[in-house]
């Protein structure tokens, strides 16, 4: 045999082969961390509308905070001078009518003798605000803006400072704060009537000032901006609900009007966001009574507007 003959030997293996399944989840393993690295990576360097747009996120949706007004929150009855002071002083929060829808003065008052303002009522605003004040009770002053119809900003800007001269009266015989409605939203530019609340804040100095809107207005298109623009120069905004028609009068076994509750929670979103008010009439019974059984926290009744009915035409 030659003596350069090689000899075979078998190889002898001491491992062992890793079963099918394990080798399934080490890929599988592999793959999730190759994903989240990447992942991570993307954050890294793509902003955040590019990287939403690669994997098909929305990204979170983001809402401003809350407005908190400084105004305290009220359940307001209503009230007008000449009436039962005693009983209105129990309420502790009272709705006063300055005027009426057609401009006129619920109350007799120097201001208003002065400005030869056409009046309601024949009783002092004097000693009814004196008798009040003396109660601690928390008068809010509803106001109904007099003026728009005039088309001269001159004659315009007159009838605001008339306005806020009976504002600042009020206010300097106890008042506590004002509320405007009735504003022409409908039929006025914004610019318009911020103008004339501005000439109003100017004259009632940091005194509450309060604007009332109706749903139609903050449900269009433009209505979060009204808002923002509004409380710019007014401390609070109400929302106006004395033309609200109920769809549903049902009413449930605890006394809860089905079609008020629902009203209310529809527009849940507004008196959160923006922290208002809601303003309905003494009329509106089923309003009132649903209100307090919601416990709604901040709602203020008015006194309601009784219009008188146009004469007969002469035969």
């Amino acid at each position: 045999m030659s003596r350069f003959h090689r000899r075979h030997h078998p190889r002898h293996q001491t491992g062992k082969k890793l079963p099918p399944w394990a080798i399934l989840l080490i890929c599988a393993g592999a793959a999730i961390l190759v994903t989240v690295l990447i992942g991570n990576l993307l954050r890294l360097w793509l902003d955040d509308e590019t990287y939403h747009s690669l994997t098909d996120q929305k990204p979170p949706a983001t809402t401003e905070e809350p407005y908190v007004s400084n105004v305290p929150r009220l359940n307001a009855y209503p009230f007008s001078v000449g009436s039962d002071l005693t009983e209105a002083a129990s309420k502790r929060q009272l709705s006063l009518s300055i005027n009426n829808p057609a401009g006129e003065i619920c109350y007799r008052s120097p201001v208003a003798d002065f400005q030869g303002r056409a009046r309601q009522g024949a009783e002092s605003l004097t000693e009814a605000m004196g008798a009040l004040n003396a109660y601690g009770t928390y008068v809010s002053g509803v106001y109904y803006p007099q003026g728009f119809e005039h088309a001269d900003p001159n004659l315009r800007y007159a009838a605001a400072v008339e306005d806020s001269a009976i504002l600042r009266e009020y206010l300097q015989m106890g008042g506590r704060e004002i509320l405007l409605i009735g504003l022409p939203f409908a039929s006025e530019g914004l610019d318009s009537i911020l103008s004339y609340l501005r000439t109003v804040r100017d004259a009632i100095g940091n005194s509450p000032l309060g604007v009332a809107v109706t749903p139609s207005v903050i449900e269009g298109a433009y209505g979060n901006l009204v808002l923002e623009e509004l409380l710019g120069i007014c401390d609070f905004c109400a929302l106006d609900l004395t033309g609200a028609q109920l769809t549903d009068e049902t009413v449930n076994e605890i006394g809860i009007c089905i079609g008020v509750r629902d009203t209310v929670h529809a527009l849940d979103f507004y008196t959160k966001q923006y922290d208002m008010r809601l303003i309905v009439t003494e009329e509106q019974t089923l309003f009132v009574d649903t209100l307090r059984l919601l416990m709604v926290s901040n709602f203020q009744v008015l006194t309601a507007q009784k219009t008188e009915e146009p004469p007969a035409p002469e035969q």
